[in-house]
């Protein structure tokens, strides 16, 4: 029986990747760099520390890695989610799983704040028992400690949980710590192999009644 649903955030609740876009390509721009949609697909999953990191390396930035986290941030904040929007379902979801008394949780490699700036206005903060950010573990996905974190705070067992991931980092993560993985498309081709497919936040809904 399923008692708690573990969610990422970007690209699995939220669509906030054309804002995520706009904050690296500024974030690069500032640095005398141009950005390209390729490389960007290459950095959704890890956490914004490792993603300065990555880009630090590869354009021989000289600050150091905390003073671009800070700056990487503040471009998030200045952008903000503008256009970002909850994809189709998941209100239906969220309200089912409050009905039957299962946890919620978001395990997303980003911060609290930046939470908070992408949920508040859906008005659904407070229908998660639980929000992991990456500011609560020492290593981020595919390592399996905030999924760990996650089971620990909601006070469940793995076999109890269902995470729900879009991408082969986040979908890692859950898997070694031992959880069943649910893979959104979103109706876009995926090279995610052995775990089951859901087009939509629908088919998902369907497919946790069936289990409960």
């Amino acid at each position: 029986m399923v008692k708690a649903v573990l969610i990422d955030l970007d690209g699995t609740l939220v669509d906030s990747t054309p804002a995520l876009y706009q904050v690296y390509l500024k974030f690069l721009e500032h640095y005398g760099h141009q950005g390209s949609e390729a490389e960007f697909q290459k950095l959704i999953g890890p956490s914004i520390d490792e993603i300065v990191v990555t880009l630090k390396d590869k354009y021989k930035l000289e600050e150091e890695p905390e003073k671009l986290a800070n700056m990487y941030v503040s471009f998030i904040i200045l952008q903000g989610f503008e256009g970002t929007k909850l994809f189709d379902g998941v209100k239906e979801f969220i309200e089912y799983a409050k009905q039957h008394s299962i946890k919620l949780a978001i395990v997303t490699s980003g911060t609290a704040a930046l939470v908070k700036i992408c949920l508040e206005p859906f008005s659904l903060l407070e229908k998660f028992d639980a929000i992991v950010t990456s500011e609560e573990v020492k290593s981020a996905k595919p390592h399996p400690e905030i999924y760990e974190v996650a089971v620990k705070k909601l006070n469940v067992k793995p076999d109890e949980v269902i995470a729900i991931e879009d991408s082969e980092l986040g979908v890692e993560s859950a898997k070694r710590a031992g959880l069943k993985v649910l893979v959104l498309t979103h109706g876009k081709p995926t090279q995610i192999n052995g775990y089951p497919l859901f087009e939509n936040w629908k088919n998902v809904l369907k497919h946790i009644k069936d289990q409960t």
